[in-house]
């Protein structure tokens, strides 16, 4: 007769099926009665009680282990269980993440002083940006997120803040301080702010609660669904309450709003409980902010007048007032102006199933504060729109890499973006100072964007200049189809490569696209009667450095002086220098209203320290002597107009004359005017991946070029064989001496009295401390990681590829500023954090065939053939649709690890519908053709090559080496 725990366990492997359950308990029933009890009457009630039971227990334990497995997320089947293991907090980023970047706002600064209003605390005013205000550009909108007071204090000076009072879960404020600063535009003074903004817009729906049926709404939205957040009112003042994306999970003496995302609708429930309890009857508020994902725009290219601005906050929305008295006066302000230079990059669309499920499971949701984990760490960085592959991950050392691929044209002038690698070049210093696109500095070399290299053969090399000259001297015809032939590559980055303090190092620098930061008044000596002004400026890099071009504003006093009466003179003070250095601008011409326009050439070797500042060799300090100052990247210096020959009565010194060079001017030259312009001559690259390293060979050692012979270094004397002390002998005069073996400097021999030789012809010499002698370290062959791009956009000289090509150093110096820097501030010790871009260019391993490992190109040019009807096939602008869509599904097939021909076939076929009959695609695999390819290595995709085409107006174009054909394969 089987036992209690005999029946459990025999239950527990039939627990889901109550018609088991039931043979089981009949089978014991039989076993324990011996089999005298026998039930053969289906409709007895003992059947049916048994029945009853086997479906209770089966259901009962169903339920309890759907239950068990939702406590914990490993074994979640679906999003709805994992929601229950998430805060509300941890919803950012589960849905699509914004893209991010820089506005600035121009408040002229005395309209700004006569409109603040008084806070009633002291002598302070105040003007304030509210909360929720939208810049749009584009048709895309980017919002704020927390109100910035423009403060005037008592003393009268300037104060911008952000105000704290209510914090944001989407913003994490690393301190309440905003940057401003005071500019000088056209002689106005305006008050410049620089503001962090986020891509997404806030569709702010009110609604009241039904005490009888609660609430229950659907809201439909447009983009991507990023986050909510639900208000309630209280006493006319919305007060924020939780929320969540479960219905299973919330604190019932806490106001909680549920939240269920369907495609774009968000549907929002109320639980009953907090209109039971009374918590909530009023009004609900609910904040949708909607995203359009992963963005890349470069803000430069539009005007002022492209950006609008809308004064919004949403605290107010239940008053009369739209704005705060704090605000309102924005609305009224004659001068203002927003704008940005600033690049848009990042964002994310919403995660998967499975990648929600694993941050679950890491903790890697939510806002994360200083330091984070690694699985932060990924989270982070693919909401930002990258991918982390990690290079090095042990005890003591951590490092990483951020990839990502570069974006397309905004213009659509071609579908893919510009393939890019980071690849090792291999040459000595000495070879590469030589070359005409490098500037040799001694111990530092700085390679040039000028430099093109190619790969032949699996190796980098740089492309000598002539096969350049030869390759631009050609018609464009022949030179579109040279430059197809070979795979040349370039760098839109200057390198610096220094030999200094006994290593080698290599550092990116981009230096192609100085600007002009900001620019102020500081001050003028009104004695003079003078009226003169800087205008505007212009700053541009040529081939000895940069240009500054300096447009003069004044009145007919200025005009009339000579040229020779009157200088501009700009200044500043270098690194570790108490006096400043100098340089007198060249007058260069004036306008139809005869305004001055003076150029300074600020002149460089390109030659930066390790320190980042770069070299300037055109400004002199105390005499007419240009000296070589560094300088750092980012600088501000002081323009002084000033006069000779003043002689008005009234006129009197001022400060700005301690400012000017004396030995550079005139004698009795007066200083008029002084103001300063900060300059950006370039960015340091320091997060883009750059490793460098020595290569020692055989040859690279100084060596003794004949045999050097053994001598005694000093006198040896004979010895006692037994005692050891020094033998003595009679000199011949009385005296004694010792016995001398080998005199100092005598040739040592063998035992066969042969010449012992301390070295040998060949043998590497040392220094004193027994370190081989470095011949020369020109000579050494150094190995340096370079960020390269397609060299066909080195050689386009259409206008849209050339637009694109100034945008995408632009685009990484971005991603560098604000992803990669930021990012780096949160990791824990011993972790660095490189920006490493996806490598779609050169070569790249992957397997193939029965895991055969081979070395492909990563640029992969391919043909498509449609087979149409008659009718579609005279459709021209149906065709023109399809050819897009066939690259832009190749491309999108491209970006996996594993890349299959079925798959680019069966979605092609898909998204073309019945419009084709079918199609055909050829190309994966280059010359030898391939079906499926599987990547080894996550930092690297197969991509669309890029080609070089002859343009009807005789400029080098770029387009996507795809070739699509039709074919007329019925009449019909």
């Amino acid at each position: 007769m089987p036992t209690s725990q005999e029946w459990l366990k025999t239950i527990d492997r039939v627990r889901f099926n109550p018609a088991d359950i039931q043979r089981v308990a009949l089978e014991n029933l039989t076993m324990v009665t011996n089999g005298t009890v026998d039930i053969t009457d289906p409709t007895n009630p003992f059947v049916f009680l048994l029945e009853a039971a086997a479906v209770n227990a089966a259901a009962a334990m169903v339920a309890n282990e759907a239950n068990t497995r939702k406590l914990y997320p490993s074994m979640a089947l679906d999003s709805e269980e994992l929601y229950l293991h998430m805060s509300d907090v941890d919803y950012i980023g589960r849905f699509a993440s914004p893209a991010r970047t820089t506005i600035s706002f121009l408040l002229q600064k005395d309209e700004t002083i006569s409109r603040v209003v008084p806070t009633g605390v002291g002598s302070i005013r105040k003007l304030t940006i509210p909360r929720n205000t939208e810049i749009t550009v584009a048709d895309v909108s980017f919002t704020m997120q927390y109100p910035i007071d423009i403060r005037i204090m008592a003393h009268g000076g300037f104060q911008v803040v952000y105000d704290t009072d209510q914090l944001s879960p989407l913003q994490n404020l690393e301190s309440n301080l905003v940057d401003w600063t005071i500019v000088n535009i056209q002689g106005q003074e305006f008050l410049k702010i620089d503001v962090p903004v986020s891509q997404f817009k806030i569709q702010s729906e009110i609604t009241k609660i039904n005490l009888s049926t609660g609430l229950d709404k659907t809201f439909s939205f447009q983009d991507q669904f990023y986050y909510a957040r639900a208000f309630y009112s209280s006493n006319g003042v919305w007060k924020e309450m939780l929320t969540t994306h479960t219905d299973q999970v919330f604190d019932p003496l806490k106001p909680t709003l549920a939240l269920k995302v369907v495609d774009s609708q968000l549907r929002v429930t109320l639980p009953q409980v907090y209109l039971a309890t009374g918590l909530l009857n009023s009004e609900i508020r609910v904040d949708i902010y909607t995203t359009r994902g992963p963005l890349d725009m470069l803000l430069d290219n539009y005007a002022m007048n492209a950006f609008t601005v809308r004064w919004v906050d949403l605290d107010l929305s239940n008053t009369n007032a739209p704005l705060s008295i704090f605000s309102a006066p924005l609305t009224n302000f004659t001068t203002k102006s927003v704008y940005s230079t600033s690049t848009v990059n990042g964002g994310s669309n919403a995660l998967t199933f499975e990648q929600l499920r694993e941050r679950v499971i890491m903790n890697s949701l939510g806002s994360r504060s200083v330091p984070i984990t690694n699985a932060q760490l990924t989270s982070r960085l693919s909401d930002l729109g990258y991918d982390l592959v990690a290079d090095v991950d042990n005890v003591t050392n951590r490092q990483f890499k951020a990839t990502r691929s570069l974006p397309r044209p905004t213009d659509a002038s071609v579908i893919t973006g510009a393939g890019c690698t980071i690849q090792t070049l291999s040459a000595t210093m000495e070879t590469l100072a030589g070359l005409p696109t490098a500037k040799d500095n001694g111990n530092r070399v700085t390679l040039l964007p000028d430099t093109v290299y190619r790969n032949v053969g699996g190796i980098l090399e740089v492309v000598p200049q002539f096969v350049i000259n030869g390759l631009l001297a050609q018609p464009v015809d022949i030179r579109a189809r040279q430059i197809n032939d070979s795979r040349y590559m370039y760098s839109p980055f200057h390198y610096v490569l220094d030999m200094n303090n006994n290593r080698f190092d290599s550092r990116a620098y981009y230096l192609d696209a100085p600007i002009v930061e900001s620019k102020s008044f500081v001050e003028e000596n009104d004695t003079t009667g003078i009226s003169v002004a800087v205008d505007s400026y212009r700053l541009e890099r040529n081939a000895q450095g940069y240009r500054l071009l300096v447009f003069l504003r004044s009145g007919p006093a200025w005009k009339a002086l000579a040229n020779s009466d009157v200088v501009c003179q700009l200044s500043y003070r270098p690194v570790n220098e108490r006096d400043r250095a100098y340089q007198n601008g060249i007058l260069i011409g004036q306008s139809v209203t005869g305004e001055r326009v003076y150029a300074f050439d600020i002149e460089t070797n390109y030659d930066i320290d390790e320190r980042d500042n770069i070299v300037l060799t055109s400004f002199s300090m105390y005499q007419n002597l240009e000296r070589k100052h560094p300088t750092p990247l980012v600088t501000d210096f002081d323009i002084v107009l000033g006069a000779t020959g003043l002689t008005e009565p009234g006129i009197a010194t001022s400060s700005i004359d301690q400012v000017i060079n004396q030995a550079l001017v005139q004698e009795g030259t007066i200083g008029i005017t002084r103001e300063r312009v900060r300059i950006r001559l370039g960015s340091s690259l320091k997060g883009l991946w750059s490793a460098s390293r020595s290569v020692v060979s055989s040859e690279d050692y100084d060596r003794y070029l004949t045999d050097v012979p053994a001598l005694y270094e000093s006198t040896v004397y004979a010895r006692d064989p037994v005692t050891g002390a020094l033998l003595i002998t009679s000199d011949g005069n009385g005296g004694i001496d010792y016995v001398v073996l080998h005199a100092k400097n005598d040739p040592v021999l063998d035992a066969n009295d042969d010449p012992v030789y301390r070295f040998r012809a060949g043998d590497i010499k040392v220094d004193q401390d027994g370190r081989p002698i470095v011949l020369s370290t020109r000579k050494l062959m150094r190995q340096m990681d370079l960020f390269l791009l397609d060299g066909v956009y080195w050689f386009a000289t259409e206008s849209t590829a050339i637009s694109y090509r100034a945008t995408l150093p632009a685009t990484v110096v971005g991603w560098l500023d604000n992803d990669i820097a930021q990012s780096t501030n949160y990791l824990l010790e011993q972790t660095e954090l490189f920006f490493f871009p996806k490598s779609t260019l050169g070569q790249i391993r992957a397997l193939v065939l029965e895991n055969q490992e081979i070395t492909l190109p990563a640029e992969q040019s391919f043909e498509v053939t449609y087979y149409m009807s008659g009718t579609q096939y005279r459709d021209s602008a149906l065709r023109q649709s399809l050819s897009r869509m066939a690259i832009e599904t190749i491309n999108e097939v491209l970006q996996n690890r594993t890349v299959t021909m079925s798959e680019m076939t069966s979605k092609l076929r898909a998204k073309a519908g019945n419009d084709i009959i079918s199609v055909d695609i050829r190309g994966l695999g280059g010359t030898t053709p391939l079906s499926t390819i599987t990547l080894l290595d996550d930092s690297a995709r197969l991509s669309i090559r890029k080609k070089a085409t002859a343009e009807a107006d005789g400029t080098v174009g770029v387009e996507d080496d795809v070739s699509v054909s039709f074919i007329q394969h019925t009449e019909i």
